[in-house]
């Protein structure tokens, strides 16, 4: 399983995507940044996307999705976030998959974060809650959440910005 900031997104892009994941033999994948401006599925040869991207009134940036191995035998259902407009940057998704005795079931949050800036703080201490509420009404399963949080956390001597101290917030109140 992985995480990557892929920065815009089209065909190519998850033909790229796909033989690599391919050859480091991942079957999942979130990927952030993807610029989409509209709900889409895609397919390639060995893997299967969705995704989720702003509204048209919105910036550019930002965009969400999950790429999963087809062979891979992982069942995949997409969970609502609410329905609210900030959903947008946060794809939650349950993906079921065999094990020795039976079948086993993880939660993956898929977030995006935006670049500190005017407005950002509060647009993602709003993010940060939608994330929040997921976890806490999925505490009985596997929660993994990734993805782009824009922040700083202080490793090698680096400043801890604002993005930064939200992501240690929300792994301080989670205990991770």
């Amino acid at each position: 399983m992985g995480c990557v900031n892929v920065r815009g997104w089209n065909v190519e892009k998850m033909e790229d995507l796909s033989r690599e994941m391919n050859e480091w033999n991942i079957d999942v994948v979130g990927v952030t940044e993807t610029q989409m401006r509209e709900r889409i599925e895609l397919r390639s040869e060995t893997y299967s996307m969705i995704g989720k991207g702003r509204s048209k009134q919105q910036k550019k940036a930002g965009g969400v999705g999950v790429l999963v191995r087809q062979e891979a035998g992982i069942d995949v259902e997409e969970l609502d976030v609410g329905g609210c407009e900030m959903g947008e940057d946060i794809m939650v998704v349950r993906l079921e998959y065999k094990v020795r005795k039976g079948r086993e079931r993880i939660l993956v949050i898929v977030c995006y974060m935006t670049v500190e800036g005017t407005g950002a703080r509060a647009e993602n201490e709003r993010k940060y809650r939608i994330v929040q509420r997921v976890v806490e009404q999925n505490r009985s399963e596997n929660v993994i959440v990734m993805g782009d949080m824009n922040g700083h956390i202080g490793v090698l001597g680096e400043e801890v910005n604002g993005n930064g101290q939200l992501l240690l917030d929300f792994a301080e109140e989670n205990e991770i």
